[in-house]
């Protein structure tokens, strides 16, 4: 996986990425929080519930709504397309494998994949977006997830802190 540049301040997206951007905050927050419990040693399956959790809420659609509002307008072949479908394929394949074997290992990996493809979306795949994209095109995407409620998290075992 190739390196992200890193960004001076903060990223100032378009408005109409904005509901994309929230998600992965969310995002952001989830992975830390199992990163913090690999390394408290946190009970596996509580972390797998956690994931499932934020997979069924939010994540897979969220996913979906990438492949379908914004992959849909890179040509095929493109290498931003295909890190980013690769990338999704690979947390969903990490997903259904912590379905069957809770490993911390695999934990540790669905929590590392999500946090450096959440980075690269924001800081490659993203901005790429704002400059290609004509601004209907941006309006479909932000028309589209203004039907979408904001996720707000309520999960009350908070095994990143024990």
């Amino acid at each position: 996986m190739s390196e992200v540049p890193l960004s001076k301040g903060p990223i100032r997206r378009d408005p109409r990425l904005h509901g994309l951007s929230h998600e992965h905050h969310v995002g952001l927050i989830v992975a830390w929080r199992l990163k913090q419990g690999v390394k408290r040693r946190a009970t596996d399956i509580q972390m797998v519930q956690y994931i499932s959790y934020h997979w069924e809420a939010w994540l897979h659609a969220h996913l979906q709504l990438e492949e379908n509002l914004l992959l849909i307008h890179l040509p095929a072949q493109h290498a931003l397309r295909i890190r980013t479908l690769n990338e999704h394929n690979q947390l969903k394949e990490i997903y259904f494998r912590l379905q069957e074997d809770a490993a911390l290992e695999l934990v540790g990996s669905f929590a590392d994949l999500l946090y450096n493809h959440i980075r690269f979306e924001e800081r490659v795949l993203y901005p790429f977006a704002e400059k290609t994209l004509n601004s209907a095109q941006l309006e479909v995407i932000k028309n589209e997830l203004d039907g979408i409620p904001e996720f707000c998290a309520q999960w009350t075992n908070l095994f990143w802190q024990e």
